[in-house]
């Protein structure tokens, strides 16, 4: 039992989180934004082939449009035991924090996802604590993983300058194909609970998603706002 519960022992590091660290209500400015791609750089995802050399054009110009940094790593790079190859996207955001000191907040971007309305600013869109504060679902429960009902439900009144990540939901559950987390003291702290191996042995069908909904509270936004 040992042996096994050690094979899956996700080492994802540490970032830094400066003492004075400050985020205007304002939302980051462009430099504080990292859009993140990672993969094991075989340019394939979900049976789509070629699909990095495919989307980084599209991540790129994006990313050079607004003046955010666009990043790719590969996570063969990484120690993760015998763990799905999607607990990777947690020391690869870590990685991102480190590689952009400056960085306020990492968008971690599935490669099988395009980005569509590339005139869209995150900031502005929903980085922003007042455009954050209207978007979010308040008092709204989340769907169990799989389809249904969780009995989990999100703030009434949260205190919307401590959101620290953001996640939005679909019909099965919370997406983590698409979502943004903050540099705090408490996203660093929450990389490395999810990477327990406590969690990443369930095995769940969706993975490091449905940890998350099994056993933290998070606040979503919606998906279609």
């Amino acid at each position: 039992m040992k042996a096994a519960y050690q094979k899956i022992k996700i080492y994802t590091g540490a970032f830094d989180v400066p003492r004075d660290l400050m985020h205007d209500p304002m939302g980051p400015k462009p430099h504080e934004i990292v859009l993140l791609a990672a993969s094991d750089g075989n340019g394939h995802n979900g049976g789509i082939k070629n699909i990095l050399a495919d989307v980084t054009p599209n991540r790129q110009e994006y990313a050079d449009l607004h003046g955010y940094h666009y990043v790719f790593i590969n996570i063969t790079k990484y120690d993760i035991g015998s763990a799905r190859p999607v607990w990777a996207k947690l020391p690869a955001i870590v990685e991102a924090f480190n590689l952009y000191p400056s960085a306020k907040w990492v968008w971690w971007l599935d490669l099988d996802a395009i980005i569509m309305t590339p005139t869209v600013e995150l900031t502005a869109h929903i980085l922003s604590q007042n455009v954050l504060l209207d978007k979010m679902k308040k008092g709204a429960e989340m769907n169990k993983p799989g389809g249904g009902r969780s009995g989990i439900f999100t703030l009434e009144n949260p205190d919307i300058s401590k959101i620290d990540i953001i996640f939005a939901q679909d019909q099965n559950g919370l997406n983590a194909g698409s979502f943004f987390i903050r540099r705090s003291e408490f996203s660093r702290m929450l990389i490395d609970l999810w990477s327990e191996p406590l969690f990443v042995r369930e095995n769940w069908d969706g993975q490091e998603q449905d940890a998350l909904v099994s056993y933290f509270p998070i606040a979503t936004c919606s998906s279609t706002d």
